[in-house]
C-alpha cells in the first residue's frame, strides 16, 4: 500500500487530483484542500505545510514543527527536496547544488519553481 493516495508538486497537479472536491484525505492526519479558487494547500494536523498558488508559487511551512514526519510530508508534496542536517536548527530546500536554508517558512516564486522543474539549481 502506498504511503499517500497521491503526490504532486504544483497547483495544476493538486487541482487535477481534487477535481470538483473541496478536500481529500491523502494520508494519516494529512489532507489536500482548496483554500480558495487560486490556492490549494496540503495540511498536516493543523498546519498548511505546502501551499500551491495558481500563479505557480509554492510556500513551504513547517509551522514550527521540525519533525521527521513534517519533513517527510514536505518532501512528498513539494517541488524540492527538504533536508535537515543533524543538530542544525534550519532546514534546507534543494533539488541540486544551490540549496536554500530556512527555519520555518520558504516562499518559492513562480520563476524559481519553473527553474526547479527545468532541472536547474535553486
Amino acid at each position: 500500500m502506498a504511503l499517500y493516495k497521491a503526490t504532486f508538486e504544483d497547483f495544476n497537479g493538486a487541482d487535477g487530483f481534487l477535481g470538483s472536491r473541496k478536500g481529500v484525505r491523502v494520508g494519516h492526519n494529512t489532507q489536500v484542500y482548496r483554500v480558495d479558487a487560486d490556492t490549494i494547500a496540503v495540511r498536516y494536523h493543523y498546519t498548511d505545510i505546502v501551499t500551491y498558488r495558481r500563479d505557480g508559487s509554492v510556500v513551504l511551512d513547517n509551522g514550527g514543527w521540525a519533525t521527521n514526519t513534517t519533513r517527510e510530508r514536505l518532501r512528498a508534496f513539494s517541488p524540492v527536496g527538504v533536508y535537515q542536517a543533524k543538530g542544525r536548527e534550519f532546514w534546507t530546500a534543494s533539488r541540486s547544488s544551490n540549496p536554500r536554508e530556512f527555519t520555518g517558512r520558504l516562499v518559492l516564486s513562480p520563476s524559481v519553481v519553473r527553474t526547479i522543474k527545468a532541472g536547474a539549481s535553486l
